[in-house]
């Protein structure tokens, strides 16, 4: 079980790179982050339902849940900062960082 999560809420560009924004996530960004950061041990995606009635849509389409095996959020996201600033993590245009930009939270486990 995790003892901590990241919650990654992001968007496409627009539609049309919807599709290039999926695989860049998928394909790419998980399999990197996996790789270059301590203590991420998963990852799993997941869109958002657009229900009648639910308020409309939401600012973020996506949602990433990462999975942590420590409860220092802070050694995680050191480890983030790091990997991208090493160059170890690949971009995208079609990823949404200016009009919509990512939404990261960073959640430790209740320990009672």
């Amino acid at each position: 079980m995790a003892k901590s999560i990241v919650l990654a809420w992001t968007n496409p560009v627009d539609e049309a790179s919807d599709k290039e924004f999926n695989a860049w996530y998928s394909g790419t960004h998980v399999p990197q982050v996996m790789a270059h950061v301590p203590g991420v041990t998963g990852a799993r995606r997941y869109r958002v339902v657009d229900l009648p009635g639910a308020g409309g849509p939401p600012a973020h389409r996506y949602l990433c849940v990462w999975e942590t095996d420590t409860n220092d959020a802070a050694s995680v996201a050191a480890g983030l900062q790091a990997a991208s600033a090493a160059g170890k993590l690949d971009t995208t245009p079609a990823m949404d960082v200016t009009a919509n930009p990512p939404v990261v939270q960073w959640f430790e486990a209740v320990e009672e």
